[in-house]
């Protein structure tokens, strides 16, 4: 199951609406996707949020007060006498109506939270510049990562992601994994050489980088524009593939650097997002 088969069905899933051979399969597609597992979350919150709702109780003389007014004596004879209906009636129908609606129309809309952009998923870099990657790396801080092949990973998130590419002679993919921060995900894909260890990123353009203080310099690769970073321990590059952020970290040779991206860039030419 896909990610754009299964977004529509969470609401079901919650429910407890789908017929049991859909529901294992959105079950199944929820162990091994981070972004769905997080959408089911937030819908979840949200359900809870509107649960939650409560009417506001009116001021217990308000109904005397409204037939005060009408009896008074420029209004006698001119307002017909209706039967009196309690207006923490009228207000509690008001309210579940609205609930109503609001859960038909969340049924049938992909879900769409606000973004508190002081909140946005950040890949750290800093650490890995500072110190190098370790031998049990397993991600960057604040992402849960699952493993996934490339093809399998195309499924789980809202951006583009390449085919292996290859890096500089010598290096082999060893394995690629999901991670999910919030609602956010990106894909890493572990490379290594003898005892040297590279690492890709893919993710969504715009997703913030944080190098910490290492200093940063913007050169030419053929007509792209890359940010070389240069850390302690190793270099990194960041540049848009296609639509798609790409970032190696890991290469201790700027000039290797360089050519890993050039040998990136050149495995992909003439692709169009």
């Amino acid at each position: 199951m896909t990610c754009a088969a299964c977004e529509p069905l969470l609401g079901p899933w919650v429910d407890g609406e789908l017929e049991p051979t859909r529901k294992e399969a959105v079950s199944a597609h929820l162990k091994v996707c981070p972004a769905c597992a997080a959408r089911l979350a937030a819908l979840r919150e949200l359900g809870e949020t509107v649960r939650k709702i409560i009417v506001p109780s009116p001021p217990a003389d308000l109904w005397d007060r409204i037939t005060e007014q009408l009896s008074a004596p420029s209004l006698a004879g001119r307002v017909p006498a209706r039967p009196r209906i309690p207006w923490f009636r009228i207000a509690t129908v008001a309210a579940l109506v609205l609930i109503a609606v609001y859960t038909g129309w969340l049924a049938y809309q992909p879900l769409r939270l606000p973004i508190d952009h002081s909140q946005l998923a950040r890949v750290d870099l800093a650490p890995i510049l500072e110190q190098g990657i370790p031998a049990n790396f397993t991600g960057v801080a604040d992402f849960d990562f699952v493993a996934a092949p490339l093809d399998k990973a195309k499924q789980q998130v809202d951006f583009r992601v390449f085919d292996q590419p290859q890096l500089t002679e010598g290096y082999t993919a060893k394995r690629s994994q999901v991670g999910c921060c919030g609602m956010h995900s990106l894909v890493q894909t572990e490379y290594r050489r003898d005892k040297e260890h590279c690492v890709m990123f893919q993710y969504r353009a715009g997703l913030p980088l944080s190098f910490g203080s290492a200093p940063t310099e913007q050169v030419k690769v053929g007509e792209k524009s890359i940010t070389l970073v240069r850390g302690k321990s190793c270099w990194a590059a960041s540049w848009l593939l296609n639509g798609t952020g790409v970032t190696i970290v890991g290469p201790r040779d700027r000039g290797e650097l360089l050519r890993m991206v050039a040998r990136v860039e050149q495995s992909h030419e003439g692709q169009t997002p």
